[in-house]
């Protein structure tokens, strides 16, 4: 299990190198100046809500990613759905948190974040770009304290 955790590690850090981060990490790296909490616990919560908001630009992608992960549907729509769902089985299998409010992140916090988040390069990189305003909602989708 610790070699292939190795090799996934090291294949993530060679795709990210090729590609670059997108629209998780620009979301999660203001909130990490915010919170004391592991990288992976951030990504946990911002993961659903972008999917889910980047979902109709990214279709055919979701739908390509999840068969890779065996799941099913009659069509891409269907498909890019089960993928987001079954991200969020996983997360809350792995006991990961879920919400702003589970890193000890309150609403009147996020002000910065977004202010961060707008300017951030990595969000300019994901399928669908947010505006600011869009932005401050995927906050409030996480559910701050």
């Amino acid at each position: 299990a610790r070699s292939d955790m190795l090799l996934a590690s090291s294949l993530a850090g060679a795709a990210m190198s090729l590609r670059g981060v997108d629209g998780i990490h620009g979301l999660c790296t203001p909130l990490e100046a915010l919170v004391d909490v592991p990288h992976a616990h951030v990504l946990a919560v911002t993961c659903v809500p972008l999917m889910r908001f980047t979902r109709a630009a990214a279709m055919a992608r979701y739908a390509q990613a999840a068969r890779a992960c065996g799941l099913t549907g009659s069509d891409d729509d269907t498909l890019a759905n089960a993928l987001i769902e079954a991200v969020d089985r996983l997360r809350l299998q792995a006991g990961l948190p879920t919400t702003l409010a589970e890193l000890a992140l309150r609403a009147d916090q996020l002000e910065p974040a977004i202010d961060a988040a707008v300017q951030n390069a990595s969000l300019r990189l994901n399928a669908r770009q947010p505006s600011r305003h869009e932005i401050a909602e995927l906050y409030r989708a996480m559910k701050p304290a």
